[in-house]
């Protein structure tokens, strides 16, 4: 994921900071990485100096990106799959999916789209984020059948928030 986001490629240090949340983690785990790396994907596709794939590569992460590049927020959203790698702590790997849940999320709360905001708060990433909950509250406007829903779910958030 870091080497097809960086198509420039990274050097060993560079990739060790993004890998590894220790300073001075060892270059011999990177290296022994790298070369595992390399026998998977072939000598062709793996360059070094600096590391970087040497093919066109394909990522939800990188669909996401482009289409919100290209303001296509539906499109991102039925692209989107939930945070990127949720279980890793790699330092590198943490920046890259929390920037592209706050980019979707920002343009989310941006659009008043009451039917995209629903998708996010009924996800399990998305259903206690109250920010998002009230703006799709006053996206829906005082007719929609959805506010009972909204307003418990406020309701919900303000208890267990202690509100």
């Amino acid at each position: 994921m870091l080497l097809g986001s960086s198509p420039q490629g990274l050097s060993g240090d560079e990739l060790a900071v993004l890998l590894y949340a220790e300073d001075g983690a060892g270059s011999s785990t990177l290296r022994a990485e790298l070369n595992r790396l390399r026998h998977l994907l072939g000598g062709d596709l793996l360059a070094s100096r600096p590391y970087r794939l040497t093919a066109q590569i394909t990522g939800d992460w990188l669909t996401v990106e482009a289409m919100l590049a290209a303001g296509d927020l539906r499109a991102a959203m039925r692209a989107y799959g939930g945070p990127v790698l949720p279980r890793s702590t790699a330092p590198g790997v943490v920046r890259l999916r929390e920037s592209l849940e706050s980019q979707l999320r920002e343009a989310l709360l941006r659009s008043r789209e009451a039917d995209l905001m629903s998708q996010w708060t009924r996800s399990t990433w998305g259903a206690d984020d109250y920010e998002m909950w009230q703006a799709q509250r006053r996206a829906v406007g005082t007719a929609s059948p959805m506010l009972p829903l909204i307003d418990g779910q406020l309701a919900r958030l303000d208890r267990d928030l202690g509100v």
